[in-house]
């Protein structure tokens, strides 16, 4: 099949408006209100805002029951930084294959994209396809847990496969040939810790301040989790790590009494939230008792963090799921030539979306440099995944329904 090399004057001028659109996390409504004007101009495009704060919009094309496609992608962006190379316009530089811009990577391309498919590909008889728009997915991922919330049984009943571009995988690197399929991601839980000791002169050597404290603790995971890290083929291996000891200093000779920080540990698939924070509050408690810090006062807190900190559960789609095996890989490897199965070590929007029970396929463009002032994609990459997207819709998924009849 002949794969385009570059993208074509409607797609750049698309992904131009795009990119010239700033859409930090937070500020989403004016570019959800561009791509809400173009697809009320294509034909047989339905359209919903959905959301307490309107922030997804889902557009579906097609009325077919016997098979159900839902493309995924966010349109926030993280916001341009004082003296960022790139700026909230599109760069062209066809001798590096290279597109730059502000989100032109991570996902504005990915965004084009889904609006290329609406307005050009044919849906086949029997299928509907489901594109959501969705934001707020580089805070906290609230647009895709108001679409999982509100929107959750219909899709479950609708949908039969998921397929996303969101960015990243093993290596953090996308790869064309063989082409990336991201089929499981990690997941991470956030905690926040207090220390606290009684006040008192500094003298006193028996008990630990604060700070010390902390640090004890801080060892004592660390040594716990080096017993207890788990690997997987696919998302590398579990960490634990640490932001910054928060400590004031006491005054006079008085003993620094409080100390905080917080804890990231990465969960590879088959972990869960629930069963990694009750590990490091069992972890916590052994410290607590081992050192008498109840005798010596010495009091903790470990809460699991909310909001922008929100944790995930790590996810993963079966090698061997079929709509995975005669679907998506039969397209990849039409389109790209040879594929290969990896894991995401960044969580992303689908994390959430696996809550729906979906199989869950994620394949990317090329690009780097995400959450930077040079962040670039490649754009004989977009322009393969177009041809991919197109393919799988209007060739493999009507082959799949007619050899399962």
């Amino acid at each position: 099949m002949h794969v385009p090399e570059q993208l074509d004057e409607r797609q750049l001028e698309t992904l131009k408006r795009l990119v010239c659109i700033p859409s930090p996390s937070g500020g989403e409504q004016p570019i959800l209100e561009f791509i809400e004007t173009r697809c009320q101009q294509f034909e047989g495009c339905r359209l919903v805002r959905q959301g307490q704060d309107r922030q997804n919009l889902i557009v579906r094309k097609g009325t077919g029951s016997e098979f159900g496609l839902l493309l995924y992608v966010h349109v926030d962006t993280v916001p341009r930084k004082e003296g960022w190379e790139n700026n909230y316009n599109l760069q062209r530089d066809i001798g590096a294959d290279r597109l730059r811009g502000v989100g032109v990577y991570d996902m504005k391309s990915q965004v084009m994209i889904a609006l290329d498919i609406l307005e050009r590909a044919t849906i086949p008889d029997g299928v509907t396809l489901t594109v959501v728009f969705s934001s707020a997915e580089e805070s906290n991922s609230a647009g895709v847990q108001a679409l999982v919330d509100g929107e959750g049984e219909r899709l479950k009943n609708g949908c039969h496969l998921i397929l996303s571009s969101d960015i990243t995988t093993y290596r953090g690197y996308e790869c064309d040939a063989p082409k990336s399929v991201v089929i499981a991601r990690r997941g991470n839980l956030k905690t926040a810790v207090t220390v606290s000791v009684p006040e008192g002169h500094g003298y006193n050597d028996e008990a630990p301040n604060a700070p010390d404290a902390a640090r004890e603790m801080q060892n004592h995971f660390f040594e716990q989790f080096a017993r207890a890290e788990r690997t997987d083929k696919h998302c590398g291996s579990e960490c634990l790590r640490t932001t910054r000891l928060h400590a004031e200093d006491s005054d006079y000779a008085s003993l620094t009494a409080e100390a905080s920080w917080g804890f990231r540990q990465w969960l590879v698939p088959e972990s869960t939230v629930e069963e990694a924070f009750r590990w490091q509050q069992d972890c916590a408690a052994r410290l607590a008792e081992t050192k008498n810090w109840a005798r010596l006062g010495i009091q903790y807190t470990l809460v699991q963090r909310s909001g922008s900190m929100r944790s995930y559960n790590p996810f993963r789609t079966s090698p061997q799921d079929p709509l995975l095996q005669r679907i998506v890989l039969p397209s990849v490897d039409r389109v790209y030539g040879s594929h290969q199965l990896a894991g995401g070590l960044s969580t992303a929007d689908t994390n959430v979306l696996a809550d729906l029970g979906i199989p869950i396929a994620e394949v990317a463009p090329i690009g780097g440099d995400a959450h930077r002032g040079t962040e670039w994609v490649s754009e004989r990459s977009v322009a393969r995944l177009i041809a991919f997207q197109h393919d799988l819709i209007t060739h493999q998924i009507p082959f799949y329904l007619r050899e399962r009849k």
